[in-house]
C-alpha cells in the first residue's frame, strides 16, 4: 500500500470581540531571498481562489490593461510555527506572478518596473525590488494591512513611486473594516435582523438561564462591547469554584522539583488551594498544592508510578503531554481510561524515551481544571551528556492567562465550555502562576528556558529587550540547525527551549508583544505586557563561555534521523481535507457581526 500525504484547511470561525496573534519588528527589505518556504494551500498554477487568505490578486490599471498578476504570501524560515516580529507582526515574502506587462519604455522614459508595498494610509512605502513578466521572489513585508503596487520607473533604487502604476492589490486583512453605526443599522442587527424589540428580548432570553448566573465579561481597556450584546448570556448554567463548597483549603506553595530514578513512585493529588494573584486571593486547583505542578524530572529510558488522586469537583485524569509510552496510560478519559471521579484514583506507569520539555494536564473540562491551575513539566535529561551545550542557569517557564472581574474568577460553563468560538482569553498574565518573573544573572552568563505555554488559547510572543534567542530545541527534540530569534511565537500546548547570552548589566523587561483587533473599529493595535524582569549584576568570576555560547550549533546525529524523510518534504498531497465549522444557536447579533467579518 503506498504512502499517501494530507493537506488539511481547517476553518475555525471567526472571532468575535477580542482577536490576538502576536504579529512585532521592524521593517525587513530585500530583493531575490532565494528559494523559501510557501503556503502549501496556493498552488503556482492557478488564480487566486474566493477570499484566499494568502493569495493577493493584482489589478491592472488602464496603462497595462493586458497585464495579470499574483502575490502569494510566503512565510520566511522560522524555528516556530508562525514567523512574526518582535512587536507581533505577521512576516511574509511577497511571490509575484505577472503576465502581460508591455515594455516599460512603451509607457514613457521608464527602464524597469518596481514593486511597492504600503499601509492603507499610502506611507511609508517600501522599495521590495525589481519585477516584470515571470515569477518574482522579493523582500519581506510586516504590515498588519497592506497594499501591492506595480509601477513603470526610470530606474530600480528609488525611494518613492514617480511612474505609472500598472497592477495593485491589498491583502486579506484590509477586509476586516470598522462595523460604523450606520453599517450596524443598515444591516439590521440592531433591531432589524431579529424583528421587532420584544423579539430582541426574546432571543437574549434564550440564551440566558432562568437565574442569570452570568455576569458580563470583563471588557478590553480599549475595546468596547459590541451594541446589543450586553444583553446576551450563555445556554445553561455557570460553574464556579466557590468557597462555600470547600473546606479548608490550603494556601498554594511554590512549584517543587522531584528528582526520580528507574522504578520511583510519586503521588499526586489534584486538589483545592487558596492561590494570590495580583493581590487577590481566589480559590484555585493544584496538584500536591502547588500551582504550577510539580516538576518531575527524570532520566531518558526511565519509568516511574505516579498515583493520581481526584479531590476536583469533576472527573479527571492526568494526560501526559508529548510522550511515547504505553496507550493505557495516556490519560484521555473515554479513548484510553475511564475518567477518575472525584475521590478516586489511578495507578499511571509512566516511561520516558525521549529527552526534552513535556507537560501533564487533565484531559476531561480542561477548560475549568486546566485553567485553575492543573498543569505541570516533565523534564527528561539526554543519557547523552553532550545532548545541549552547558549553561550556567536553568529556568522552566510556564506561561498561563487568567480571566478575573473584580475579586472572582469569571464563571465557567457548567454543562459545556463557554467561549467556543474565541477560547478563553485571560486578561491577566502568569509566569509560574505569579504576576511578576524575576531572575538574577551575572554578566557572561548563559541561561536556558525551557517554556510552556498552558493557556487555554493565548499565543505568547516572548521577548526580553536588548536581548536575541538562540532557539535550540523545541517540544519534538533539538533542532538540526540552531537559530537566533527576536521573540519566541508560542501556541497552546507548545514548548520551546531557548538560550540568552547576557552581556552588559542592568535589568531587561520579559516581555510579550502582539496585536491586538479591535473589530468595531477594523483596525490592529500593539500591546506590551511586562511578564517580569532579568537583573544583570557585574560578573565576578572569570567568562566561562566565552565565544562558544556566541555561536550556533549544528547536530548532525539529528539530520541523519530527518535524512529518510526529506523527500517528502516537497511532495504535492494525495489527498486534501476540508475542514468547517458549522454553528446552531447563536444569537443573531453575533452571527451579523460574524457576517461583517
Amino acid at each position: 500500500m503506498r504512502n499517501e500525504l494530507f493537506r488539511g484547511a481547517c476553518f475555525v470561525g471567526l472571532i468575535v470581540l477580542l482577536a490576538i496573534l502576536p504579529i512585532g519588528l521592524t521593517w525587513a527589505q530585500g530583493v531575490s531571498m532565494g528559494s523559501q518556504e510557501r503556503p502549501a494551500e496556493v498552488p503556482r498554477d492557478t488564480e487566486c481562489g474566493h477570499l484566499e487568505l494568502y493569495c493577493m490578486p493584482l489589478y491592472s490599471t488602464s496603462r497595462a490593461a493586458d497585464a495579470t498578476g499574483r502575490a502569494v504570501l510566503a512565510r520566511p524560515p522560522t524555528p516556530f510555527g508562525v514567523a512574526v516580529t518582535r512587536e507581533g507582526r505577521q512576516r511574509y515574502l511577497i511571490d509575484l506572478t505577472i503576465e502581460g506587462l508591455p515594455p516599460p519604455e512603451d509607457l514613457g522614459p521608464y527602464t524597469t518596473y518596481v514593486v511597492w508595498a504600503t499601509t492603507p494610509e499610502l506611507k511609508p512605502i517600501f522599495n521590495l525590488g525589481i519585477v516584470g513578466n515571470g515569477r518574482f521572489e522579493t523582500g519581506e513585508v510586516s504590515l498588519n494591512k497592506f497594499l501591492i503596487f506595480v509601477s513603470a520607473e526610470p530606474g530600480p533604487g528609488g525611494t518613492e513611486r514617480k511612474g505609472p502604476l500598472v497592477l495593485r492589490g491589498r491583502s486579506a486583512s484590509n477586509r476586516m473594516e470598522a462595523h460604523g453605526a450606520f453599517r450596524i443599522a443598515s444591516i439590521g442587527i440592531a433591531v432589524g435582523s431579529v424583528g421587532s424589540e420584544s423579539e430582541l428580548d426574546e432571543a437574549a432570553h434564550r440564551h440566558a438561564s432562568e437565574k442569570d448566573e452570568w455576569p458580563p465579561p470583563p471588557m478590553h481597556p480599549l475595546v468596547s462591547m459590541m451594541p446589543g450584546m450586553e444583553r446576551l448570556r450563555p445556554f445553561g448554567e455557570s460553574w464556579a469554584l466557590e468557597r462555600t463548597d470547600v473546606v479548608d483549603a490550603p494556601p498554594a506553595k511554590p512549584r517543587q522539583v522531584h528528582r526520580m530514578a528507574d522504578g520511583d513512585s510519586l503521588v499526586l493529588r489534584a486538589g483545592p488551594v487558596l492561590k494570590t494573584v495580583g493581590g487577590k486571593t481566589f480559590l484555585m486547583y493544584g496538584y500536591n498544592d502547588q500551582i504550577p505542578g510539580p516538576v518531575i524530572e527524570v532520566q531518558q529510558a526511565t519509568t516511574i508510578v505516579v498515583d493520581f488522586i481526584n479531590d476536583t469537583a469533576y472527573p479527571s485524569s492526568i494526560h501526559w503531554h508529548g510522550l511515547r509510552h504505553d496507550n493505557r496510560f495516556d490519560g484521555v478519559p473515554g479513548v484510553t481510561q475511564d475518567a477518575v471521579d472525584p475521590g478516586d484514583s489511578f495507578r499511571y506507569l509512566v516511561h520516558f524515551p525521549d529527552a526534552g520539555i513535556y507537560w501533564y494536564h487533565p484531559h476531561h473540562r480542561e477548560d475549568i481544571q486546566q485553567d485553575l491551575g492543573l498543569a505541570g513539566n516533565l523534564l527528561v535529561r539526554s543519557l547523552d551528556p553532550n545532548y545541549l551545550s552547558a549553561v550556567d542557569h536553568e529556568e522552566i517557564l510556564i506561561l498561563d492567562d487568567f480571566l478575573v472581574s473584580d475579586s472572582t474568577v469569571v464563571p465557567f460553563g457548567g454543562t459545556s465550555a463557554n467561549y467556543m468560538l474565541m477560547g478563553r482569553f485571560g486578561n491577566t498574565l502568569l509566569v509560574n502562576g505569579e504576576t511578576r518573573y524575576s531572575l538574577t544573572v551575572n554578566v557572561g552568563d548563559v541561561a536556558r528556558f525551557f517554556i510552556t505555554n498552558v493557556s487555554n488559547t493565548r499565543t505568547f510572543n516572548l521577548s526580553l529587550d536588548g536581548h536575541a534567542m538562540k532557539v535550540v530545541a523545541s517540544d519534538i527534540g533539538r533542532f538540526e540547525k540552531e537559530t537566533w530569534a527576536e521573540s519566541a511565537a508560542i501556541a497552546p500546548a507548545e514548548r520551546y527551549v531557548v538560550d540568552i547570552r547576557f552581556e552588559e548589566e542592568g535589568s531587561y523587561a520579559l516581555v510579550n508583544r502582539i496585536q491586538s483587533i479591535n473589530h468595531q473599529l477594523g483596525v490592529f493595535f500593539p500591546e506590551i505586557d511586562t511578564l517580569g524582569v532579568v537583573v544583570v549584576r557585574a560578573r565576578d568570576r572569570a567568562d566561562e563561555r566565552g565565544a562558544a555560547s556566541r555561536g550556533l550549533s549544528e547536530r548532525a546525529v539529528v539530520s541523519e534521523e530527518i535524512d529518510p524523510f526529506r523527500r517528502y518534504f516537497d511532495r504535492v498531497p494525495d489527498r486534501e481535507f476540508e475542514l468547517t465549522l458549522e454553528t446552531k444557536d447563536l444569537p443573531p447579533v453575533i452571527t451579523q457581526f460574524m457576517r461583517l467579518d
